[in-house]
């Protein structure tokens, strides 16, 4: 599932920013010391670095489903809250700023994420997926 959120979120930037492919790269690794010394030229990066069941959208108690005379019993679906690192990375701080800045509007724009981005497993949700920017 989380491989689909990241195929999301890049075609969110892809298509909502817009980001081009032959001008900004897009990377989900870790961004750290090694990683960044290899940067060729502007550079995106989503890190994801926490994941937490959001109990507020807990499903309580049983949900049954029938088909035909048969019956069965499910808990509900789990909700997590996801959050992403977004850094921008290039040789001059003013563009940095601008990429980040673009994303930023691109995410305050598109919540919840639009139906037509989402991906693999990302489409068969039971509720729309929000997001949210810089939040406590």
């Amino acid at each position: 599932m989380f491989a689909d959120l990241d195929d999301t979120i890049r075609e969110l930037l892809i298509h909502k920013v817009p980001l081009s492919a032959d001008d900004v790269d897009l990377t989900f690794e870790i961004p750290n010391r090694e990683w960044s010394g290899r940067l060729p030229r502007p550079t995106i990066n989503c890190f994801l670095y926490d994941v937490r069941e959001n109990a507020r959208l807990r499903t309580i108690g049983w949900a049954t489903k029938k088909s035909g005379d048969v019956g069965t019993r499910a808990r509900g679906p789990l909700r997590f809250d996801v959050t992403y690192q977004v850094t921008a990375w290039a040789r001059a701080r003013e563009d940095e700023h601008r990429l980040l800045w673009r994303i930023l509007v691109a995410l305050v724009r598109n919540n919840p994420l639009p139906e037509d981005l989402l991906q693999g497993l990302m489409k068969d949700q039971p509720m729309q997926v929000p997001t949210a920017v810089a939040q406590d």
